[in-house]
């Protein structure tokens, strides 16, 4: 099989395990992250390949050179690229390559490194670029192909796919005189078959610390896995064969050569992403040439890939370092999150097997894919963290800020693959690295990869800390010698850069608001700029700047001080086109870490004593004067009212009043007519709805005035209209429901309101039918004879023996009857309302207590009276009688009369039924008489034949027959 057909069956495996499992040896020391947003994405610096499909950016790495000549490359492996043009003579073909690029606003400017020498060598296919690596400033490169190929020479001849680096020295070229170059970096013996190191697939992951290469070695013991160590002397191969690591097995960064916690080795770090199905990070630490595994953290999910990223940085700077591992294929279908980056913070040396924090992407975005910590971005004094999620929608790179708790779970920023350069990208955030500042502003900037052949350099913006200073002058306000304009505002800025460079002097743009009054629905100062009591200005300034405002002073409100705001924020320019690459300098970003708000405030001079607090004594009395006839019939109503601010004996101050009015509420049935000051001028009076005068600003200490406020009374009439929310109209009843000696009288049934808010009145307490009765209507309807006598009909016959005597009267007053008290309120009531109270009188009670009265009158009342709080409101209690007379009635039980027409109706079916019933009996006989001679008994004679008179059979009746005959003749 040709190389370049096993990539696809490999794609989602081998492309991950040659870009994210990078093997680092380092010390656990330290770093943090913080709050700014300065990852610049306006001017990427964009590179693009030179082949179409030879993934171009497959692997990244930043590298400085130092030697020759200062200059600063992007480093990106493309591991499907084509084979330079001296070996096709060789038939090798496609064989990977790896790319360095500079600085600049081109795209197609990248070259190509010269690493393979020898054509003798099987590199078809071998996947040059899958694995790069830098020593940072002034180091060597590594770059990696784990498909190279050696051939085992004998009886058969044998391919072991051992895989290949190479190093190449500080400004890219080959020296053979460099012992880290002249290694071959060929740690797997290739005499041995896969059961050892016969497909050990070196340098799938790799890179180099300071005096170091170390290399990832997954294909070793069937799969099991190795890494492999060298130094620029000596090298080593240590095995893992006694962990299970399915996949590969790697080492992860050195950060430098101190020890974890104070002996003098290493902690090196592993990931196996399918280790037990599940994944696990493996933590080892090497002494000498020994390397002893101490810990093993699992993956919590079959199939996340737990450990197929590793990186290593101290994310709250305790000089510890902390764990970041990725598991791109995590998922949870209920939340729909796919992919996941677990946070292990090292405590004092050491780290639990439970992450101190998991962060987690979207559904099908591969967040994880790529991690890498990218140094201190925004130079805040904490180490930073970039996450790539390559396959969400066109790609995307989550950045964390370091702070002294670490990181929080939403990101300090996210970038957009198709946000960037003119076509954007589709799997932005493939690879990554960072830490190293590639246009020499002093912040690290950040390297990504796509397998879109282009990579991105994303350049961090300058951070600045901004001072401000806002004062107001004068901080005492005199309002006497206050005239015009003397009240001015003044701020000032200066700013320094995070990285503490006091060389930088480039000029910035501030937008400033001023904000005076900002908690007041009308501000009492304006600017004179604007005559608004907001201002907004821009100020451009490299070193510090103030500006100087002024404003209007006629103030009313001198009680309360004046509160002044600044708001501050960058003024955001726009790029002139030009043909080099755009500097950061000019798009600096403030810090996130400061207040970007000040706040002052100044106070009025007042004569309220040293505290400068005024505790006033204000006393108010009122009231109406006889009215005037001021001409025709118009009538006025003159109110008088005194306030004073006079001490009250030492028990309360008279300090100035400031802002002192006097406010009346005036009816809709007066006018506002004018007023007249009695004891001393006032700042006059304005009407609307409400008579508003202005007492005096301030209203001094022992002083009184009184005004005369005249209203007109055309308005006023006698017709009433509803009190609303001023007060309720209350009726309340005397009921006379039993008689003295407790017997039922007038029994009440309901008690219904028209003209009010409710329709029903129901009191309290068992008071409405309380025995629960069921009423009807039926004795409310009147006879014909009722009608015309005027009296109710009796409903039953009552014979009354005795004679009528004197009338009685039933009343709770006279205690001759018992009342029950009760009442029901006129919610809203319009101008008349009507109420109707039922009752049944109990007919029992009377026939046996007042059967020979004359009349029994029964008598109570009922009284309206005003329920409100409002004193000036007033109404006088209207009580009403009222009485109920029942007249007893002598009555006869009248027969019943049966209507005409059923007395006709019953004849005419009487005499039918009758008809039909004697025809039935005519037609069986019944009518007919009976004759005599049918009554009679009848006798038939039958002549016999002489032949048959002798027959002996019939002469013992002869006789019979004979007899029979001889009556018959």
């Amino acid at each position: 099989k040709k190389p370049h057909d096993s990539f696809a069956p490999l794609r989602g495996i081998l492309n991950m395990a040659g870009k994210c499992l990078q093997l680092c040896v380092f010390v656990i020391c330290a770093i943090q992250t913080s709050t700014g947003f300065n990852i610049d994405v306006q001017f990427p610096v964009i590179k693009e390949g030179k082949t179409k499909g030879s993934l171009f950016g497959f692997s990244v790495a930043l590298h400085k050179q130092t030697e020759k000549t200062k200059k600063n490359f992007l480093l990106a492996g493309a591991p499907q690229e084509k084979a330079q043009p001296q070996l096709s003579k060789f038939n090798i073909n496609e064989t990977g390559a790896v790319y360095y690029c500079p600085i600049s606003i081109e795209q197609d400017d990248c070259r190509r490194m010269d690493l393979i020498t020898q054509s003798s060598e099987m590199v078809e296919g071998m996947w040059l670029g899958v694995t790069v690596a830098s020593q940072r400033n002034g180091g060597h490169v590594l770059a990696c192909g784990h498909r190279y190929v050696k051939k085992l020479l004998g009886a058969e001849e044998h391919q072991r796919m051992v895989g290949k680096c190479y190093v190449r020295g500080n400004d890219l070229t080959y020296d053979p005189t460099d012992y880290w170059q002249s290694d071959t970096y060929e740690l797997c013996d290739f005499n041995y078959d896969q059961n050892l190191e016969g497909m050990c697939n070196m340098g799938i992951s790799g890179g180099m610390t300071e005096n170091d290469v170390y290399f990832g070695t997954p294909g070793s013991f069937v799969w099991q896995g190795e890494y492999g160590k060298t130094k620029k002397i000596w090298c080593v191969s240590s095995l893992l064969s006694h962990i299970k690591i399915i996949l590969q097995g790697h080492i992860v960064n050195k950060r430098d050569s101190s020890a974890i916690d104070g002996r003098k080795y290493y902690t090196v770090v592993t990931g196996a992403p399918r280790d037990n199905f599940r994944g696990s990070v493996i933590l080892a630490e090497k002494q000498g040439l020994v390397l002893n595994p101490v810990m093993t953290i699992p993956g919590e999910q079959i199939g996340s890939y737990f450990g197929s990223c590793l990186a290593v940085t101290d994310l709250n700077n305790d000089d510890w370092n902390d764990l970041i591992v990725g598991a791109p294929f995590y998922f949870d279908r209920n939340k729909e999150e796919g992919g996941a980056v677990y946070i292990f913070m090292n405590e004092n040396g050491s780290f639990q097997k439970k992450a101190s924090l998991v962060l987690k992407g979207k559904k099908g975005s591969g967040f994880g894919f790529a991690v890498a910590a990218v140094g201190d971005i925004n130079q805040d004094g904490f180490q930073d963290l970039a996450v790539g999620a390559p396959f969400q929608d066109s790609g995307k790179v989550f950045l964390w800020m370091g702070s002294k708790n670490g990181i929080t779970k939403e990101p300090s920023q996210v970038i957009e693959g198709k946000s960037l350069g003119p076509s954007g990208f589709q799997t932005f955030g493939y690879s990554l690295s960072g830490g190293m500042d590639m246009d020499g502003n002093d912040y690290p900037d950040i390297l990504v990869g796509s397998m879109d052949d282009r990579i991105a350099l994303l350049r961090a913006r300058p951070v600045i800390h901004l001072s401000q200073n806002l004062t107001v002058e004068p901080k005492i306000v005199i309002p006497n010698q206050c005239v015009n304009s003397c009240i001015k505002v003044k701020v000032c800025f200066s700013y320094n850069l995070s990285t503490g460079n006091t060389a930088f002097k480039k000029d910035i743009t501030v937008k400033y608001t001023v904000d005076a009054d900002p908690n007041r629905r009308g501000a009492r100062v304006r600017f004179l700029d604007n005559k608004q009591s907001t201002f907004t200005g821009l100020l451009s300034f490299s070193t510090p700047a103030c500006q100087e405002l002024e404003l209007s002073t006629p103030v009313r409100d001198k009680l309360q001080p004046i509160v002044f705001t600044l708001n501050v924020s960058l003024n955001e320019q726009k790029a002139a086109a030009q043909q080099t690459l755009q500097s950061l300098d000019a798009f600096p970003v403030l810090s996130g870490q400061q207040t970007l708000t000040s706040k002052t405030e100044i106070n009025f001079h007042k004569e309220c004593g040293v505290d400068n607090t005024c505790s006033s004594n204000l006393q108010l009395k009122a009231k109406f004067l006889l009215s005037f006839n001021f001409g025709g019939n118009i009538k006025k109503l003159v109110m008088m009212v005194n306030v004073t601010n006079m001490p009250d004996g030492g028990k309360q101050e008279a300090e100035d009043a400031h802002q002192a009015t006097l406010s009346i509420t005036i009816p809709p049935s007066l006018k506002y007519s004018g007023v007249r000051p009695l004891v001393s001028p006032h700042g006059g009076c304005s009407a609307d709805e409400t008579v508003i005068c202005d007492l005096g600003n301030p209203f001094k200490s022992n002083h009184k005035t009184s005004l005369i406020i005249i209203f007109e009374t055309s308005g006023v009439h006698m017709q009433g209209e509803p009190l609303g929310d001023l007060g309720t109209l209350m009726i309340d009843f005397e009921w006379p429901y039993e008689v003295a000696n407790g017997k039922w009288l007038l029994y009440l049934t309901e008690i219904v309101i028209k003209g009010a808010l409710e329709l029903h009145c129901v009191p309290p307490g068992k008071i409405v039918n309380p025995l629960n009765l069921t009423l009807s209507d039926r004795g409310t309807k009147r006879s014909k004879r009722a009608v015309e006598s005027g009296y109710p009909q009796a409903e039953a016959s009552v014979t009354v023996l005795a004679p009528r005597k004197v009338p009685h009267f039933l009343e709770c007053s006279k205690m001759t009857a018992r009342c029950v008290t009760f009442s029901c309120p006129l919610h809203n009531m319009s101008t008349q309302t009507e109420i109707r109270v039922r009752s049944r009188v109990w007919n029992s009670t009377l026939l046996e207590d007042y059967a020979n009265a004359l009349r029994v009158e029964v008598k109570g009342q009922a009284t309206l009276r005003l329920l409100t709080d409002k004193p000036a409101i007033r109404m006088d209690n209207q009580t009403r009688e009222f009485s109920v007379n029942i007249d007893p009635v002598l009555g006869e039980e009248t027969p019943y009369e049966v209507p005409l027409w059923i007395i006709i109706v019953s004849a005419v079916a009487g005499i039918l039924l009758l008809g039909i019933i004697s025809l039935i009996l005519w037609k069986c006989g019944f009518f007919k008489r009976a004759v005599y001679y049918r009554i009679m008994p009848k006798y038939h004679g039958v002549k016999v034949r002489k032949e048959e008179r002798y027959n002996l059979a019939f002469q013992p009746e002869q006789e019979t027959l004979g007899h029979q005959l001889d009556r018959n003749a």
